[in-house]
């Protein structure tokens, strides 16, 4: 499984108490090292969404139409530390194939963590919707621009996984692949698609990362790649012990033994499974979609938003903008 990073923002109180943070696509290589992929994907995952990112600021964004192209609404693309304004850069260049389109409005989605910019001037491709509810299952490629990994994670004597900082970001474009295991519902964000980052070395099996935060995620359907969702936050931030003073970040392939943020300055201990990334649905926000850009959604425009599953309660950071 991959996954990227998600946005770097306040934590969310509710009931899924998603976390608010984005990550680079940190990927375990052939060696059972943290590593990146910083070039286009080649063989079975050749066009599998790489053409379709571009630069929005210091994230990414993806062209849904002609005209228009949607990201992470969480993000301010001018200064990722700053917090998301989006009428300070009205007006900014989104950065598609190598060429700027100037942005002349938004929309943002009401209960999603979304936002649809329409630029001056005519995209010459654009990604299509996947509008189907079956992501369970699927395998996905993931696109962000977050930090590599830095330190090892350990317990003892066992590696749990590789810490990240902020300090090391980059903006550099990269990529990772991960299985969606579960789609989730929180009451004020809407349907999110959940990954894991479980310790399959050799496979480009991602962990979302500051910086992630807006890239898209892109599952294969009948043969042509669409995009699914977009990235948003991963679990954490992490303890030692409950009375250490600081925390840390990081993309775990074991949990156990740490404590991971369960709310704002609260920490219990981490479940036993590989931390998680969260990615907000497509297919979820199909009906709002459809209202902005009528031609991205076919007809019947019917958002196929599922049950929350139980076993991803935790709360979830956005590790999507740098902070």
């Amino acid at each position: 499984m991959h996954a990227t990073r998600v946005r770097c923002l306040a934590a969310i109180m509710s009931i899924l108490a998603v976390p608010a943070i984005s990550f680079a696509v940190i990927v375990i290589d052939a060696g059972g090292f943290p590593s990146r992929n910083l070039s286009a994907p080649s063989g079975l995952l050749t066009d599998s969404g790489w053409q379709y990112q571009g630069n929005w600021g210091a994230f990414l964004g993806t062209p849904i139409s002609p005209d228009c192209f949607i990201t992470a609404a969480h993000i301010n693309p001018d200064n990722p530390a700053a917090p998301d304004r989006p009428d300070a850069v009205l007006g900014n260049d989104f950065i598609f194939g190598g060429l700027p389109y100037k942005t002349i409005s938004y929309d943002t989605a009401p209960n999603a963590d979304l936002r649809i910019w329409h630029i001056q001037g005519t995209f010459p491709t654009y990604a299509p919707l996947y509008t189907g509810s079956a992501e369970v299952g699927q395998n996905a490629v993931i696109f962000g621009r977050g930090v590599p990994a830095s330190s090892n994670i350990t317990v003892g004597a066992n590696l749990k996984g590789w810490g990240w900082t902020t300090s090391s970001y980059d903006g550099l474009r990269n990529w990772g692949t991960n299985t969606v295991v579960d789609a989730i519902t929180d009451p004020s964000l809407g349907r999110f698609l959940v990954t894991l980052f479980d310790p399959v070395i050799g496979q480009n099996e991602g962990q979302l990362a500051f910086g992630d935060s807006g890239g898209g995620v892109f599952i294969n359907d009948g043969g042509t790649w669409k995009l699914a969702g977009l990235n948003y936050s991963v679990d954490g931030p992490y303890k030692y012990a409950l009375t250490d003073t600081s925390s840390f970040q990081a993309a775990l392939f074991d949990q156990s033994g740490l404590y991971v943020e369960t709310g704002p300055g609260t920490f219990g201990p981490a479940p036993d499974r590989p931390s998680a990334s969260y990615l907000t649905s497509i297919s979820g926000n199909l009906d709002w979609i459809g209202t902005i850009v009528p031609s991205a959604v076919p007809e019947p425009a019917t958002a196929a938003v599922l049950a929350g599953s139980a076993l991803f309660l935790l709360r979830r950071q956005r590790w999507i903008t740098p902070k």
